[in-house]
């Protein structure tokens, strides 16, 4: 298979736009369908997987998975298939909003009322999940989107269920291994999980809810490294109480995240919903969430344009070394990007990305602005750029999309 390129047309009528995301097996793209105009993210294996039969199932089956669930916390699935060629593929709703991920590391940490809000809806979310028998097995920041609702505050959406277990939908149907044993991210893996157990259950994603809950209220994870480093620290390290490290978290919540955190799985919570009732029960999880609207940490500039959700692979390129990012918002101004390498402040670089409305591929020079560095990933940050000039059809498309994002949503601050 060759990689599609934009403006090709996958089963007949989704033509696609730019590419949204991109993972080592997957990319996602923006796409829109050709007969309904609605915009949808649209996920196909990379080529090196294209002939992979297990990859190849395990992006069915993810199709499968969001199938069976229908929530407003969790991503809804419109289409999956196998387009001409016999390329497989998921289309999903497409969602214009923020990473949790890309939140976190941008202000260091949340507020109590946001993180137990946060906390609250994923729980729901999976909730809804486990009773349909789906294990989604990667919960963290980064596959957990913050979008606006259309009550006039924000929502969360589960997303990414690429290694999740669902019911099987045959009686023939394969048991995928080999890949799930790849896959996954250490420090929100909960010790059944790093050991390789087969007899998973709803109780490991609620461990990987404690570790998201933490980092949102503490900038930072409870155990750090690599799958080995960080099964020794849950096996002989103490867990820090969320208090030790912020002090003013109330007792009621601190004993929410040591239960979800504990070791053994039966000394957890049993279910989400016995955890949505929990961060209830705090009477602090019910604020609604206003995180969209300011994304830097105080020490940056204050913003002199517009500014929007834009997420789009984007490629930094320095003095001495090329980086493979992303982008979370995008202004006439600059952008906000989620780097896996540090870079200097006033350090001057080439960004290298897909153009909102048009697709097209462009190259603009930018000074960073900011650095904030993710507490517990190595090397990660968020970076502050600001464009030092852009060419004019670059402004026209920045525009174009503000302006767009201005009249449907209130994401323009």
């Amino acid at each position: 298979m060759t990689a599609p390129s934009i403006g090709d047309r996958l089963d007949r009528r989704y033509v696609l736009r730019r590419e949204h995301a991109r993972g080592g097996m997957c990319t996602v793209y923006e796409a829109v369908h050709q007969y309904t105009g609605r915009r949808v993210a649209l996920k196909l294996l990379n080529r090196d997987y294209s002939t992979h039969a297990e990859a190849r199932e395990r992006l069915l089956r993810e199709g499968y998975a969001l199938g069976q669930i229908t929530h407003p916390y969790v991503i809804q699935v419109l289409d999956a298939g196998l387009a001409a060629g016999d390329v497989p593929f998921v289309a999903t709703e497409f969602l214009e909003g923020r990473s949790l991920e890309g939140l976190i590391t941008a202000r260091g940490r949340l507020s109590l009322e946001d993180s137990l809000r946060v906390g609250a809806e994923v729980s729901a979310g999976l909730a809804a999940c486990h009773g349909c028998g789906v294990l989604h097995r990667d919960v963290k920041p980064g596959n957990v989107m913050v979008v606006p609702s259309p009550f006039g505050d924000e929502a969360v959406k589960v997303l990414d269920f690429g290694v999740a277990r669902a019911p099987a939908r045959t009686m023939t149907d394969p048991k995928l291994t080999r890949l799930d044993s790849l896959l996954g991210t250490p420090e929100y893996m909960a010790p059944e999980q790093l050991l390789g157990e087969e007899d998973l259950d709803a109780r490991a994603d609620l461990y990987a809810l404690g570790v998201l809950l933490y980092e949102c209220l503490t900038g930072r994870v409870p155990f750090e490294g690599n799958y080995q480093q960080v099964l020794v620290q849950q096996a002989t390290g103490a867990l820090k109480p969320v208090r030790v490290v912020r002090p003013e978290v109330p007792p009621a919540v601190d004993a929410v995240l040591t239960r979800l955190l504990q070791r053994d799985r039966t000394a957890r919570y049993q279910d989400a919903a016995e955890v949505f009732q929990a961060l209830l029960d705090t009477g602090l999880a019910g604020t609604p969430t206003r995180l969209l609207a300011s994304q830097e940490p105080e020490s940056a500039p204050r913003r002199k344009h517009r500014r929007a959700p834009y997420v789009t692979p984007v490629r930094l390129v320095g003095a001495s070394r090329v980086v493979d990012a992303r982008s979370e918002d995008i202004s006439e101004g600059g952008l906000l990007v989620l780097s896996p390498e540090p870079f200097t402040e006033n350090e001057t670089i080439q960004v290298r990305l897909a153009l909102p409305t048009t697709g097209e591929l462009t190259q603009v020079t930018a000074v960073v602005r900011w650095v904030r560095p993710r507490p517990g990933v190595a090397r990660g940050c968020a970076l502050g750029l600001e464009f030092t000039s852009t060419p004019q059809p670059m402004r026209d498309a920045m525009g174009e999309y503000l302006a767009i994002m201005g009249r449907s949503s209130s994401l323009l601050p």
